[in-house]
C-alpha cells in the first residue's frame, strides 16, 4: 500500500471516528433523555458547554475524512477493500468511539458529580448508539471508497493507451508498460474548404 493510501486510510478512519464519537454523544443523550427540557437541564448540570465548539472542530475532521475516503479509493483503484476490511474498520471505529465516549462521560461525572444511575443510563444507551454510528461510518467510508474507485476508472477509461496497459510489480512500486494503441479505422480525409 502506498504512503498516500496509508495516510488517507488513517485520516479517513480517524476523522470518521471523531465525528462518530460526537454524533453518538448527541444521539445518546437524545435517546437517554427524550424530554427536551429534562435533557437540557441534564446537559447544563453535567458541564456540556464544551460540546458546541467541539462539534464545530469535529465537522472539519469529518470533511477531511470524507475527502480522505475518496482519495483512498482513488489511489487503491481496482484493489478496493480486501476481505475482512469492513469488520476491522468497524472494530477500529467502535473502539475509538466507545473509549472516547466512556472517557468523556467519566470526566464529566468527576467534574460535576451526579447520581450514578444517570451515568449508567447514559453509558448504556450511549455505547449502543456508538456501535450503530460506527456501523454507519463504515458504510459511509465504503461508499466513498467506491466513489473514488469509480472516479479513477472513469478517468482511466476512455484513453486507448490506458486500457492497453500491463502492470509489472517490482518491489513496492508498479511499472506501467504501454502497448501500441489500436489501429485507427483508416486514413483521415482532407479538411473541408471554408465557405464564406
Amino acid at each position: 500500500m502506498s504512503r498516500v493510501a496509508r495516510t488517507a486510510g488513517v485520516v479517513s478512519v480517524g476523522g470518521m471516528a471523531a465525528a462518530g464519537l460526537v454524533l453518538g454523544h448527541h444521539l445518546g443523550y437524545l435517546l437517554a433523555f427524550p424530554d427536551a427540557a429534562h435533557r437540557h437541564r441534564v446537559l447544563l448540570e453535567t458541564g456540556h458547554g464544551y460540546l458546541a465548539p467541539l462539534t464545530n472542530l469535529v465537522a472539519v475532521a469529518f470533511g477531511a475524512a470524507i475527502f480522505a475516503s475518496i482519495v483512498f479509493g482513488f489511489v487503491q483503484g481496482h484493489r478496493g477493500w480486501v476481505s475482512g476490511a469492513w469488520a476491522r474498520t468497524w472494530s477500529r471505529l467502535f473502539g475509538v468511539q466507545a473509549g472516547g465516549y466512556v472517557l468523556m462521560e467519566l470526566v464529566e461525572q468527576l467534574a460535576t458529580p451526579g447520581p450514578a444511575d444517570r451515568l449508567l443510563r447514559v453509558l448504556g444507551v450511549g455505547l449502543v448508539v456508538q456501535a450503530v454510528v460506527a456501523a454507519a461510518g463504515v458504510l459511509l467510508i465504503g461508499f466513498l471508497n467506491r466513489a473514488g474507485r469509480l472516479a479513477a476508472e472513469i478517468l482511466a477509461g476512455p484513453c486507448p493507451a490506458a486500457r492497453s496497459t500491463s502492470t509489472l510489480g517490482w518491489g513496492s512500486r508498479d511499472i506501467v508498460v504501454l502497448r501500441e494503441p489500436a489501429p485507427s479505422l483508416g486514413p483521415r480525409a482532407p479538411p473541408r474548404p471554408v465557405v464564406a
